[in-house]
């Protein structure tokens, strides 16, 4: 079971990461070649990104305790963790592991190096793959979630 005061904390990260989403929504919504001619478009979509996999990665990590588990050793662990405990499916755990983790490395490691043709189109699949993956981890809180269902 999940603690009310664990459960609320994690709805209150989704919804920061549901307005992450909301805000990347524009910058991919434009077709690739007018998005490239847009000033600053590219480091906006970079950023928010990196924003949305990290709060992945941080909601992973609080779930992960909410079940009396360790943190998991890196981000592509808690994507296995949390696909293990059943709050995502294998497929969006491989998605966010394989493609959305190495995503935000880049960003965060090679930033001169990124290739925004890559950064759109991944950025645009993950609009979708974050949305899938709130409404995951949503459903699971709300069905282990205490009776209570109040924050303590």
């Amino acid at each position: 079971m999940i603690d009310a005061r664990m459960a609320y904390l994690v709805q209150q990260k989704l919804a920061n990461q549901a307005e992450y989403i909301a805000e990347l929504k524009p910058y991919v919504a434009l077709e690739y070649a007018d998005y490239r001619q847009q000033t600053g478009f590219n480091r906006v979509t970079e950023r928010l990104v990196q924003v949305i996999v990290e709060s992945a990665i941080d909601i992973n990590e609080k779930m992960m305790g909410a079940m009396n588990e360790p943190p998991p050793a890196t981000a592509r662990e808690s994507f296995e963790a949390v696909c293990r405990f059943g709050v995502i499916d294998d497929g969006l755990s491989e998605l966010f592991r394989k493609t959305y983790v190495g995503l935000r490395n880049h960003i965060v490691h090679d930033y001169e190096k990124l290739d925004d043709h890559v950064v759109y189109f991944n950025a645009r699949r993950l609009v979708d793959d974050a949305t899938r993956y709130i409404a995951a981890v949503r459903r699971f809180v709300e069905q282990n979630q205490d009776a209570t269902g109040e924050p303590k």
